[in-house]
């Protein structure tokens, strides 16, 4: 007769694919939901209490992906794999807090930019990712199903901000009201992934057998699929004109 010991409950627990779910959907609810999405809704206050115009205050989104995207996204892959998605999740959650706690308080061009860039980062570091890097390696079957729920995340986080903001904003201003959406990001989204057991490191049964290693040179083939680039260009372009909308609404 087998037993379940509190700690292997607790390992299977840690484990579990729900969580791994739900870790993914509050990462992306609350890195793109709330950091991207929700601060269209304080340009405003911005342009009035700083006296910038609306162009400079939606430059800071343009130029932190212009400077994050080309320099750092392409070392981000490989910093997933070896660190490991819930790492870079859990950095990621970390400076969306930041970033926002200091764009609450940023009142020179130079800091604002400064911040929107960590805010550029956090997206990279604990955005999609990370999160689909995790279930893939987390589920065999139903992958695409898991990430469907977890991309629910950002639309329900992008539907919920912009009323959360306004009833923070005006029950304690806007400063407030964005330093405390920066503290529910982290409390969001930096539990969770602390918490879940690495999938590397998850048993595997007896009767299965290793994958087969990856084919030498398969980046480069990859690099010189015609496919590679028209994906590369669509998700470019679905991106850019959503984010780009988002920014202005």
């Amino acid at each position: 007769m087998t037993t379940n010991t509190p700690s292997r409950t607790t390992a299977n627990w840690r484990s579990s694919k729900a969580l791994t779910v739900v870790a993914a959907f509050l990462a992306l609810f609350a890195l793109v939901g709330f950091a991207l999405y929700g601060l269209p809704f304080f340009y405003d206050f911005m342009v009035r209490e700083y006296g910038w115009s609306r162009a400079i205050v939606t430059s800071g989104n343009a130029l932190g992906k212009l400077l994050v995207g080309p320099l750092f996204g392409f070392i981000a892959g490989w910093m997933v794999d070896r660190f490991g998605p819930q790492r870079m999740m859990a950095a990621g959650a970390l400076m969306g807090g930041l970033a926002l706690a200091g764009l609450s308080r940023a009142d020179t061009l130079p800091l604002f930019y400064l911040f929107y860039i960590l805010n550029a980062l956090a997206y990279v570091c604990g955005g999609p990712l990370p999160c689909q890097v995790l279930i893939a390696r987390r589920f065999d079957k139903n992958r695409g199903k898991a990430m469907g729920i977890a991309y629910l995340g950002i639309g329900a986080g992008g539907a919920l901000v912009p009323l959360l903001a306004a009833r923070l904003q005006d029950v304690m201003g806007w400063h407030n009201a964005l330093l405390t959406l920066g503290g529910l990001i982290v409390l969001l989204a930096l539990p969770l992934p602390l918490i879940l057991k690495s999938p590397d490191a998850a048993p595997q049964p007896a009767a299965t057998a290793p994958p087969p290693a990856a084919p030498k040179g398969e980046i480069g083939a990859i690099l010189r699929s015609p496919a590679f680039y028209l994906l590369a260009f669509g998700s470019m372009c679905s991106i850019g004109a959503v984010g780009g909308v988002m920014q202005h609404l």
